[in-house]
């Protein structure tokens, strides 16, 4: 067999952060009353507690408890979080409409994302940290998703545990009209915004003002779930919040380019370094270098140092005008 040059250990799966685990309708409305395991049955109220075993009603295993965690509620979306060390939560999921990125966007503007434009892959050979790298890879438009030209990494910014990063590039270069370029070629880009690992956030602008969420959570040590969902604006604003069948399209080939990226996530070697042109050098190691921080029993003094950092910005308020900071005050 062939050696790979850095070829390393993909990090673990024991990550800090928020993940995706369901989109909002997906989880009946009101009080959760229990969980049933499907091997044998047994119950399980909203702390953990153990209620009933149906072979043994009246004798509830009070011993065993099951692991509570945190819960919060975004934009259709459900996330959970995890921390390798226990600790409650220290940072925030912002409002994909008021809050995650700086600009005047309205809710009502945008079509809902579920289930019109929700896509779910799930147990597929991806890790959070592939996904998240793809925010600042602008080499990969042009070969992934056949940009005209190769786009330029404009911008990047990095928080204790949000990194923004912003990429331009030319839509529809090269190509006939479409109903998003009816002029030709227009001139725009992406900003993304990672939450963590599991948190990947994105607004176009320049064709249209899309907005996508791109979230994976770890299934095991290989595996994990990917839930990508994408929002609109609306043709007319008297619209309601269902997508028109007409522009069901515009959602398949936004999802379609992930179906994409995920080909390449699900064969590709973790390198430590990685290969890189000059181009891309700076922007790559920056990222994977803060993103240290999410992996406390791997890279203790860098979680430290984040917590660090955390404290210096919460004296400083919000990263931009309307853009929400993520952190929690104590």
């Amino acid at each position: 067999m062939i050696e790979t040059p850095n070829r390393a250990e993909v990090p673990p799966v024991d990550i800090t952060g928020w993940f995706q685990a369901a989109w909002s309708d997906e989880i009946p409305r009101g009080a959760v009353h229990c969980l049933q395991c499907p091997f044998h049955g047994w119950r399980w109220d909203a702390e953990g507690r153990n209620t009933l075993i149906p072979y043994q009603a009246d004798r509830p295993n009070k011993a065993r408890r099951m692991g509570t965690r945190p819960v919060i509620e975004r934009n259709e979306c459900v996330f959970i979080w995890n921390d390798p060390l226990g600790r409650e939560p220290f940072f925030d999921v912002p409002d994909m409409f008021d809050g995650m990125f700086d600009d005047d966007a309205r809710a009502e503007d945008y079509y809902r994302g579920y289930p019109e434009g929700a896509m779910i892959r799930a147990e597929t050979t991806v890790h959070p940290q592939y996904v998240m790298e793809n925010g600042v890879d602008f080499a990969h438009f042009q070969y992934v998703h056949h940009a005209g030209s190769l786009p330029r990494l404009a911008s990047q910014e990095f928080r204790a545990y949000d990194a923004i990063s912003v990429i331009e590039m030319t839509f529809g270069e090269g190509k006939a009209p479409t109903a998003l370029t009816p002029n030709g070629a227009v001139e725009g880009g992406v900003r993304t915004r990672s939450i963590g690992l599991g948190v990947g956030a994105a607004l176009f602008w320049g064709a249209d003002t899309m907005r996508t969420w791109v979230n994976t959570i770890p299934v095991d040590e290989n595996t994990s779930t990917l839930r990508s969902t994408v929002w609109i604006p609306k043709r007319d604003l008297s619209d309601g919040s269902v997508v028109p069948e007409r522009l069901q399209k515009r959602l398949d080939m936004a999802n379609r380019q992930v179906e994409r990226d995920l080909e390449i996530w699900a064969h590709q070697i973790y390198l430590d370094p990685p290969a890189l042109a000059s181009l891309e050098s700076k922007g790559y190691r920056s990222l994977r270098n803060w993103s240290k921080r999410f992996y406390p029993l791997i890279h203790a003094e860098e979680s430290a140092n984040a917590q660090d950092q955390a404290k210096q910005e919460l004296t400083e308020g919000a990263p931009h005008a309307r853009m929400a900071s993520v952190l929690i005050s104590a």
